[in-house]
């Protein structure tokens, strides 16, 4: 994959962020960084240990990897970790014993964060 094609992703994140993102803050104990977001509400099928399925609701929060700072530090989400939103709370948590977060491209510029509500507004 070329430089222009990064560069263009690059770009259509941007856009995106600037044109449906929301201001969020992201917190991992003390540590907090304000961020915009771009929300979306997914259901995912997850395998039960029994072999069964089951639906999972979750809130996902498209980011930019590297303004996913804690302590000055960027970041990687966490299970545990907690987003702020529209008067709610969300909790950082994956689909069963799937990650809390995926890539959403091949050069790791943006993240999508798995999460459930904790606190309603």
């Amino acid at each position: 994959m070329s430089a222009s094609l990064k560069s263009a992703l690059a770009g259509a994140f941007t856009t995106l962020r600037t044109s449906l993102g929301d201001p969020v803050a992201y917190s991992r104990g003390a540590q907090t960084a304000y961020l915009t977001a771009i929300m979306a509400d997914v259901l995912y099928e997850v395998t039960t240990g029994d072999g069964g399925t089951e639906t999972w609701s979750s809130r996902d929060f498209l980011i930019e990897a590297a303004a996913l700072k804690l302590g000055g530090v960027i970041s990687e989400p966490a299970r545990g970790d907690r987003i702020e939103a529209e008067s709610q709370v969300w909790e950082v948590v994956g689909p069963g014993n799937q990650p809390c977060f995926e890539y959403s491209d091949p050069y790791k510029l943006g993240l999508r964060v798995h999460t459930r509500r904790v606190v309603a507004g």
